[in-house]
Parts: structure tokens; sequence; C-alpha cells
């Protein structure tokens, strides 16, 4: 299942391709999970945006169609997405050990660092105050 969108009508792009395309493999599990839970709760869901945000694998839901009771639930799946995903390697999803320093913080192990000799890495940090993302609850 790792190449395959389990829920292709969620994870659609207005150009026809998937939303899947654009995560990190080591978040595609996330990912999938989001989509599976986010089906079960409203088949309506449709997903908006994917990118990275400080260090984080940030889902932005399409809510547009959503019942508005739903909003919420699928709006904490997105942030509990982002929380996990700074404990998933972003390479390979395994724990990570290291982080990038400069430029853009991203978790790695230390198999994936080792990979990319060029960057320069430092010891993760075990809590990060970054600011969470506002939940989306208005469409």
């Amino acid at each position: 299942m790792r190449n395959k969108t389990p829920y292709p009508e969620i994870a659609a792009r207005p150009d026809g391709k998937s939303f899947r395309d654009d995560v990190p493999d080591g978040w595609k599990e996330l990912f999938d999970s989001f989509c599976a839970r986010a089906a079960e709760i409203s088949p309506e869901t449709k997903i908006a945006a994917v990118r990275e945000y400080l260090g984080r694998l940030l889902l932005v839901p399409d809510l547009r169609n959503v019942p508005d009771h739903l909003r919420p639930e699928i709006s904490e799946l997105a942030l509990a997405a982002w929380r996990d995903s700074w404990d998933h390697c972003c390479s390979c999803g395994k724990t990570p050990e290291l982080e990038t320093r400069g430029g853009w913080r991203l978790p790695f192990c230390t198999e994936c660092a080792a990979l990319r000799l060029g960057e320069r890495f430092s010891p993760i940090t075990i809590k990060q105050f970054h600011k969470e993302p506002p939940l989306l609850t208005d469409p």
C-alpha cells in the first residue's frame, strides 16, 4: 500500500493527481491514517492542501461539504497528524534522533541523516514549543 492512495476521493488534487504524492515517504502512514479516519467520520471530507509546517506534516482539510457538527473532529485529526509527525523520520518513518539545523527543522533518524551528509544535524529536542496551527473549523 506504500504507493497507492487508500482514499483517492479524499486525497485528490484539482489537477487530478493525489496530495499523497506531496507527502514525504516517512509521513505517508500518518497521511493514510488521517484519510481513513476522516472518511469514517464524513465521506464528504476532502484535503485542501498538504505541506511541511515547522518541521511537521500539515494537512489542511476542506470542510465545506462536511456537516458543521463533524468539522471540529476532523480538524482535531489533522492537528493530531501534525503533532505525531515530529515523532517520525520524514524520510523513512522511524523514530528520529536528529533534526536539521539552520533553515527548515525536520526530524531524521541517524540512517537518513547520514545519507544527507551535506546538511548539519543536532540531537532532536524532547519537547517542541512550536505554536500549533489553528483548528480549521471554518470553511
